[in-house]
């Protein structure tokens, strides 16, 4: 809890929170976009198929879950600062790519070296401002740069559509350029640089063995839906993922820096919250999926239209977070997140109530996605925040970089679930969606009883407050 009279941030400090939450602003925007510009990739590339096209997008989210974990490691070795600026670089140059795609493999090799950007950024960002911030403000720091994440999904869909409609889908990619530029030239002259005082030499053994398990995990996750559950690739891309992922702990408990320091991650506010994100990213993640498709197939909306309706939802959560972080620095996450779990239940409940002839916006549908977005608001950063609850300084990189890739996991999870849910859904047959429902109503009230259950009732103490 914050005393009376805390210290306060320097002014720099809240700008250089302001760079590094636009490019990750920027990123949310991108992963939004991409799913409205698909249908115009495949008008522009009309011999290369959905599947082939598909990986536009699940290359992006394979590559971005397998490597987010030695991003945020290497941005704690190397130096948050550097890896950060770097990261942006290698996004800026994967959106021009995509941008002047030529070809589909051109189009998919460029998103791909957009995630390696990304997955960089995602951790870097967060952990390089955070030592800039008194230990009573870590709550508001996090949600303000969660809210950036939601604001940026918030504004995708109707942007995009816009975009496409007047240049065309490459215009979504290189709209974000200068966003790019002005973070890179803000960023030298306003971000400290910080790192850990380990001297000890990275284990570059560990490197591939966590890129292949966590891509692997993903892939076969991705995919079954689309291959088949007992396919060939899906069963060997998950059984390579159960054989390497022990291989690649039993690494990082015997080397003297691993990729993944487990004496951080056996503290009980870090494991608890990270369950949690994935009960909760299962839910918060696979529902942009069933919105959309519930309002184009049984509503009949266009997709600007679509667009449209939902983007209350992530304004709402982006406003929520921000509330969220001031209860989190002066309260503690515990009892915040378990209330904040609720909403999503109660939205679900109310979706599932819903009736083939409710047909009315404004009282079928926008009251049940601003319950829900009100639960991702309360929920979201002030899990990201609880995950770094007494964590050192010297792994907020890669502590965040697990709670990222967790997220990722567990939306990948909770989107095949829905997709197999949803096998059949129409305007004639509504039943599973409401099946959906649900099952993501269940997803939420289990991230709410694992943080009941499981992770401190006092808050941790932090230990220390700057990196070295």
């Amino acid at each position: 809890m914050q005393a009376e009279g805390a210290p306060q941030a320097p002014r720099r400090a809240w700008l250089a929170l302001a760079v590094v939450a636009s490019a990750t602003l920027l990123i949310a925007f991108n992963q939004t976009g991409t799913n409205i510009a698909f249908p115009e990739f495949e008008q522009e590339f009309p011999n290369a198929g959905r599947t082939l096209l598909s990986w536009s997008i699940t290359g992006y989210n394979i590559a971005l879950a397998a490597l987010m974990l030695l991003g945020g490691r290497f941005a704690d070795r190397f130096g948050r600062r550097r890896m950060f600026l770097a990261g942006v670089a290698v996004f800026t140059l994967g959106s021009i790519g995509t941008a002047l795609a030529a070809s589909v493999w051109m189009l998919i090799g460029f998103r791909i070296v957009q995630a390696v950007g990304g997955a960089v950024v995602l951790p870097a960002s967060l952990a390089t401002v955070l030592p800039d911030f008194p230990d009573g403000r870590r709550g508001s720091v996090v949600s303000t740069w969660s809210a950036t994440n939601s604001l940026g999904a918030a504004v995708a869909p109707s942007i995009s559509a816009l975009i496409i409609a007047a240049v065309g889908w490459r215009g979504v990619y290189l709209v974000g350029v200068p966003v790019c530029l002005i973070a890179l030239v803000a960023g030298r002259r306003l971000l400290r640089e910080s790192s850990s005082s380990e001297t000890a030499r990275v284990d570059m053994l560990g490197v591939p063995l966590v890129a292949l398990s966590v891509g692997a995990l993903t892939l076969g996750i991705v995919e079954g839906p689309n291959w088949g559950w007992t396919s060939p690739g899906v069963l060997s891309s998950l059984a390579l993922a159960v054989v390497v992922f022990p291989v690649f702990l039993l690494r990082s408990w015997r080397h003297p820096a691993p990729i993944l320091d487990l004496a951080v991650f056996a503290r009980r506010s870090v494991w608890s919250s990270n369950i949690a994100n994935l009960f909760l990213a299962m839910a918060g993640m696979s529902i942009w999926l069933v919105w959309p498709l519930y309002l184009t197939n049984v509503w009949g909306y266009s997709l600007l239209q679509t667009g449209l309706a939902i983007t209350p939802g992530p304004m709402n959560a982006a406003w929520v977070s921000l509330v969220a972080g001031r209860i989190v620095d002066r309260r503690g996450p515990r009892e915040l997140i378990t209330i904040g779990c609720l909403f999503p239940v109660a939205a679900t409940v109310f979706f599932a109530t819903r009736g083939p002839t409710d047909t009315t916006y404004l009282t079928d549908f926008l009251p049940g996605i601003l319950l829900f977005s009100t639960g991702f608001g309360l929920t979201f950063s002030p899990l990201n925040a609880a995950s770094l609850e007494g964590v050192p300084a010297a792994a907020f990189g890669q502590v965040n970089a697990a709670f990222n890739t967790i997220r990722t996991l567990g939306g990948a999870i909770g989107t095949a679930a829905v997709v197999a849910v949803l096998a059949g859904a129409s305007k004639e047959n509504p039943a599973p969606f409401d099946h959906a429902y649900l099952l993501l109503a269940g997803c939420a009230a289990c991230s709410a009883a694992t943080v009941m259950l499981l992770y401190p009732k006092r808050r941790p103490a932090h230990s220390e407050t700057a990196a070295a």
